[in-house]
C-alpha cells in the first residue's frame, strides 16, 4: 500500500511539474517569441540538410498526422472494447482524445507564427505552438504504455521504442523547418502531463502499483 501511494504521488507530482514547465514555456513564447538560440539552430540545421531529406521527412509527417493518429486510436479502442476491456478503452480515449482536440485550440490561443527559415515542402497551418505531431504521437505512445502494455517489461519496451519514434517525428518537423524546437517540447510537455494524470487515475482505480505490474 505504501509503495502504491508513493508511485501515485510521483505520477501526480510529475504531471504538475510538466504542466508548470508548459505554462512557463508558453509564457516565454508569447512574450518573446523564440527561446535563446533556437532560431539560429533551426536555420543552421536546414542549411546543412538542404532539401535532401524532404521526401522521407514529409512522409513521416503524413504517417503521424492527427488524422492517422485518430484512426489508429479508434482501431485500438475498438479492439479493447471488443476484448471486454471497456474501462481501458475509455482511458485510451482519455489520453488520445484531448491531445487531438485541444492541441489545435492551444495553437490558436498562443498564435505563434511558423518559422520562416525556408519554404515548407508540405502544407501546414499558420500556427506552430505546440506541435500537433509531437502531441499526437506522444499521446499515442503514452496510451500504449499506460493502457495496452500489461507488464513492467512490456511497458519498458513500448516506452523505449516509442521514445525513438518521438525523437524521429520531432526531428522530421525541424528538418523541414515547420517547427521551432520549443514547439516540439511544448507538445511533449502538456501531453506527457496528461498521460501521467490518466496513469495515476488508472493505477488508483485498479489498486495496483502505478509504475508497473506483474
Amino acid at each position: 500500500m505504501e509503495v502504491r501511494r508513493h508511485h501515485l504521488d510521483f505520477l501526480r507530482s510529475t504531471a504538475l511539474a510538466l504542466v508548470g514547465l508548459f505554462i512557463v514555456l508558453t509564457g516565454w513564447v508569447e512574450a518573446g517569441g523564440s527561446l535563446p538560440g533556437e532560431r539560429r539552430t533551426l536555420v543552421e540545421l536546414n542549411e546543412a540538410l538542404g532539401t535532401t531529406l524532404d521526401g522521407p521527412m514529409v512522409a513521416i509527417g503524413v504517417a503521424t498526422d492527427s488524422l492517422v493518429i485518430g484512426v489508429v486510436a479508434v482501431i485500438v479502442i475498438a479492439v479493447l472494447a471488443y476484448d471486454g476491456r471497456r474501462s481501458d478503452a475509455l482511458l485510451f480515449l482519455a489520453i488520445v482524445g484531448p491531445a487531438l482536440v485541444l492541441n489545435p485550440i492551444l495553437k490558436h490561443v498562443v498564435g505563434r507564427a511558423r518559422p520562416d527559415v525556408r519554404l515548407s515542402p508540405e502544407v501546414v497551418s499558420s500556427h506552430s505552438f505546440p506541435s500537433g505531431h509531437a502531441a499526437g504521437t506522444a499521446a499515442l505512445v503514452g496510451a500504449l504504455v499506460v493502457v495496452v502494455a500489461s507488464t513492467r517489461r512490456s511497458r519498458i519496451l513500448t516506452a523505449a521504442v516509442g521514445g525513438v519514434v518521438l525523437l524521429i517525428v520531432g526531428f522530421s518537423r525541424l528538418a523541414i523547418g515547420v517547427h521551432y524546437p520549443s514547439d516540439i517540447a511544448g507538445g511533449w510537455l502538456w501531453v506527457t502531463s496528461l498521460v501521467c494524470t490518466v496513469w495515476s487515475v488508472r493505477a488508483g482505480y485498479r489498486g495496483s502499483p502505478a509504475l508497473g505490474c506483474q
